[in-house]
């Protein structure tokens, strides 16, 4: 039994590459390769990792590439089949969220498989909706649904 159950979001660093390329073995059916992963933390300005603990160990992680001032397009979502159905992919998703608004950016997209309806369902959760269709965008094979979380402006009517 874990003595602390809490979650723990922090930024991904170098020293994390190793564990995240091997969370996306076992999350995907073709992962990120361990260059791949490097090459983002290490080497592209934009490209930011969160990464999740619970109860101390290491649970999962999101990547994402933020584009201020405009948009911020999201990588994968990773949680270790060990710790699933514990909030975890939620405040990995609500930490890039607040880090995104912090940056000004408030539109917010991603691919995910049509297939992957816990998915579906987190991101609706989070206020995502579905826009649009890439057919055929995972191995050629199955489609991808496009959704977005958009700025919502409010306009308010003129007085008469």
């Amino acid at each position: 039994m874990l003595d602390d159950l809490t979650i723990r979001i922090s930024d991904g660093s170098k020293e994390d590459i190793d564990r995240i390329a091997l969370l996306e073995q076992e999350c995907f059916p073709v992962p990120w390769s361990w260059d791949s992963i490097a090459r983002e933390i290490t080497n592209n300005e934009a490209s930011r990792f969160f990464i999740a603990e619970y109860g101390g160990q290491f649970a999962g992680c999101v990547s994402c590439w933020l584009l201020p001032p405009y948009e911020c397009q999201l990588g994968n979502v990773a949680v270790s089949p060990a710790f699933r159905r514990r909030g975890i992919a939620t405040a990995l998703l609500q930490r890039l969220i607040s880090d995104a608004e912090a940056m000004g950016i408030l539109d917010i997209t991603l691919e995910v498989r049509a297939s992957n309806t816990a998915a579906i369902a987190l991101y609706q959760g989070l206020g995502f909706e579905q826009e649009g269709l890439r057919k055929g965008y995972y191995q050629g094979k199955e489609d991808a649904i496009i959704m977005w979380r958009r700025e919502k402006l409010t306009v308010k009517p003129e007085h008469m």
